[in-house]
């Protein structure tokens, strides 16, 4: 598989809010040893993860305003909150890495 495959399915694992840190680093940990087959339905299942947290949040939304619970409301914020920050920590430090990586091989390019 190419690289710029699995380093997009680690960014995918790196940015879910419904893995443990603990199973992140163990997929992680895991990617290189993949079949092609496997990474295409990691990374299919990782894709819908987005999916799947948009119709919980639809239905948790509604049921919330329908019996007029503003608990549930002001958990779910917080819930969102938190996961919006694990995403720009991922991509800051996803970003930051391949800077880091770019400017490693900066001067290996023969035509500078």
């Amino acid at each position: 598989m190419p690289q710029t495959d699995i380093e997009n399915i680690r960014r995918m694992i790196e940015a879910s809010v419904l893995l443990s840190q603990d199973r992140k680093e163990k997929l992680v940990a895991r990617l290189p040893t993949l079949n092609v087959q496997q990474c295409a339905d990691l990374e299919n299942l990782l894709s819908l993860e987005q999916d799947s947290i948009a119709a919980v949040a639809g239905t948790v939304i509604e049921s919330a305003v329908d019996s007029g619970n503003q608990a549930v409301l002001h958990a779910f914020d917080q819930f969102l909150a938190h996961a919006g920050k694990v995403t720009r920590k991922t991509d800051e430090q996803m970003e930051c890495a391949g800077d880091t990586e770019k400017l490693e091989h900066f001067f290996d390019d023969p035509q500078l």
